[in-house]
């Protein structure tokens, strides 16, 4: 399984004129034809947080990126239900 850490390099290798910032990152929007970048970026240990300043859907970038809507996202942990024993 992939890691958040992974998917964030991947997802940064696929953009184009990426430049860091204070906050993360900052490219060129593979969703619609940006001359100027538009798409700003980072991640913390839960997610990456992208959005296009132009208005592209989330939806929308993530298809354009060839990726999955879940590889934004880390892994929820599997909590074991707890079964009762007998009284």
């Amino acid at each position: 399984m992939e890691s958040l850490n992974d998917n964030w390099r991947l997802f940064c290798s696929k953009l184009d004129k990426v430049k860091q910032t204070i906050n993360g990152i900052e490219a060129l929007c593979p969703s619609h034809n940006d001359k100027l970048p538009s798409l700003t970026a980072s991640f913390t240990k839960e997610k990456i947080l992208f959005k296009c300043q132009a208005g592209c859907s989330f939806e929308s970038i993530v298809c354009a990126l060839e990726m999955e809507q879940a590889q934004f996202f880390s892994p929820k942990e599997k909590t074991l239900s707890k079964k009762i024993g007998a009284r």
